[in-house]
């Protein structure tokens, strides 16, 4: 009886089989697919014969009836799992199979793809926000003696877009600091150019990377040995059963706090938002499907995913530790579903405070769950960037953005801008495909902007100093008249603060570069050797100079004599060197 259930059972598997087709994640032509949902109907026919024979067998005891009819689906179930998917063919699927792919992928990612036209001709320079990134601030902030917890792009009132770059510092005192930074200029420092005075928060009670809880006069009793045992293993916090404070503070992380209270996102600290009742961290929550029929797996943050939306938005108050939370605009019915669970904590869309609404940006996992998705579904659009550059941050149209530029399989070029934004509070997806051309891949273009004269010397003057000249993303920008590129190269010392040195430019074919965002765009209007040519070279070199002094200056003061070594053997060979040629 066991054996005639069992062969049953195989035979419901079997039946299930084209399900589990669809959920392998490979690209079968329609011809393979037919191949192997007939096998797997094939073998639930013999595993339903096997259960009959079996039966045949507990009857009438004919031990050769059974051990054949096992074998027969043994050896037919290593065919239809090993055999059959090894001959039949890979390859892309029926157009009506892709347009359901497409449709599940709508669902799973919210992938609504439009064209977009190239920008307008006549412009010089590049979208604002080109000069500065979230790894080369992060450097800026190590330098600073402090830690970059959150870098995004947002909209001011007075001087329009700008870096909101939020650090923390926990020695001596813990604190936050909000800076602004202009997003185009650069110091004779090479710092970043603060565009208002920094917002200090003295003393937060939320914030990154803290301790999962902390002694405090306004906390929770922790009460007897038995209970302080017990939130000692539920914090795994050793010091509650040692130290015996009478009250602790705990979940004192933004994104750990959330977490207790709505669990199943995944949650990302995004920036502050300046509510009535003060400051707050703002956090955008995802809503992950693991598995899905006919789903594109995509990778994010080292996790696989077959789907990936954004559900909510949530502020936690840097003094208060008040968690709100409310659903996004246009949010699917997961989210919803979430949201019901979690009533009343979470809000509708349209109840979402004036200060939240105007700081939601794209989620940048979300943006890069929907271009591997694009590039797996329409090889047209090209090759997946490194994982590094699937998502740049930048400005296009005047709104932050992300970018992510695909590449030919054959030469690396660029063939596709895909470029994700909000615009009135709704998420919009554009691509811009790249005609074919002369323009170089980033490679090429790397090598080249490193053979010109200038950055060549700062190069070589920023390795005698002991520090290494590191290259930032590379940012594309596509014109009515030709590829726009752009990448910083900023210094990373062992003792100096690190500095953004150069930025190279090209612009249809045509290398240039500088100190700052108009001077390098600038520079391609000058032919190479011109008088106007060596002039800006001068001038580069005469910024460089003072950046080196500055920095000498600094290690005299903090008595660094190594640091302030190496800053005059930079300035010796600026000063005392010939202008290469």
């Amino acid at each position: 009886g066991l054996l005639v259930l069992l062969a049953l059972v195989i035979a419901w598997g079997y039946l299930l089989a084209p399900y589990r087709i669809a959920m392998e994640h490979v690209p079968l032509a329609a011809s393979a697919l037919r191949t192997r949902v007939l096998a797997a109907q094939a073998m639930t026919g013999a595993a339903v014969a096997v259960a009959l024979l079996t039966a045949i067998w507990a009857l009438r005891g004919r031990q050769s009836l059974v051990v054949a009819a096992w074998g027969v689906l043994a050896l037919g179930g290593f065919a239809e799992r090993v055999i059959v998917p090894a001959f039949v063919a890979q390859g892309p699927p029926a157009e009506r199979g892709a347009e359901l792919a497409r449709r599940f992928d709508a669902a799973l990612y919210g992938v609504e793809l439009a064209a977009a036209a190239p920008d307008p001709a006549g412009a010089a320079g590049p979208p604002t926000g080109g000069v500065w990134d979230e790894e080369s601030l992060g450097r800026w902030a190590l330098g600073q003696g402090t830690i970059l917890v959150s870098a995004r792009l947002v909209r001011t009132g007075r001087a329009g877009l700008a870096w909101q770059a939020t650090t923390t510092r926990l020695a001596p005192t813990p604190r936050i600091v909000v800076h602004l930074l202009a997003p185009d200029s650069i110091a004779m420092d090479g710092a970043p150019v603060e565009i208002a005075p920094p917002v200090v928060i003295a003393d937060p009670r939320i914030r990154p990377g803290t301790a999962t809880w902390r002694a405090t006069e306004a906390g929770v009793p922790t009460g007897g040995a038995l209970r302080r045992l017990a939130l000692a293993w539920a914090l795994q916090g050793p010091g509650i059963a040692t130290r015996r404070p009478e009250r602790i503070d705990w979940h004192l992380d933004p994104v750990n706090r959330v977490l207790q209270l709505i669990p199943g996102l995944g949650w990302s600290l995004e920036g502050v938002v300046q509510l009535p009742a003060g400051p707050a961290w703002l956090l955008s929550g995802l809503h992950r499907v693991d598995r899905a029929p006919m789903g594109t797996p995509t990778e994010v943050g080292g996790r696989w995913q077959d789907g990936l939306r954004p559900a909510m938005v949530a502020t936690v108050g840097v003094q208060d530790g008040l968690v709100r939370a409310w659903l996004v605009p246009g949010a699917d019915s997961l989210a919803a579903a979430w949201a019901r669970i979690h009533a009343p904590l979470v809000g509708a869309a349209t109840d979402m405070p004036t200060e939240v609404a105007t700081g939601l940006r794209y989620p940048k996992g979300w943006f890069q769950a929907q271009v591997q998705a694009l590039a797996a579904r329409d090889p047209s659009l090209g090759r997946l960037p490194p994982p590094a550059a699937l998502a740049v941050a930048g400005v296009w149209q005047g709104e932050p953005a992300w970018f992510a530029t695909l590449v030919r399989p054959d030469d690396a070029r660029p063939s596709a801008i895909v470029i994700g934004r909000i615009v009135a509070g709704s998420p919009e997806l554009r691509v811009q495909r790249v005609p074919d051309g002369d323009a170089p891949n980033g490679e090429e273009l790397l090598r080249a902007w490193y053979r010109m004269p200038m950055l060549s010397q700062l190069r070589e003057l920023v390795r005698a100093a002991g520090d290494t000249l590191l290259p930032g993303p590379l940012h594309w920008a596509l014109r009515e008249d030709g590829l726009l590129a752009w990448q910083g190269f900023a210094s990373a010392g062992r003792r100096g603060a690190p500095a953004l040195l150069w930025l190279g430019t090209m612009r249809g074919g045509t290398l240039g570069g500088g100190r700052t965002a108009g001077t390098a765009w600038d520079s391609m209007s000058r032919p190479v050797g011109s008088a106007d040519g060596g002039e800006m070279a001068e001038i580069a070199r005469l910024e460089a100079v003072r950046a080196w002094m500055r920095r000498a200056d600094s290690a005299l003061l903090r008595r660094d004599m190594t640091a302030f070594g190496r800053a005059w053997e930079a300035l010796r060979g600026l000063l005392l060197e010939g202008t290469p040629e």
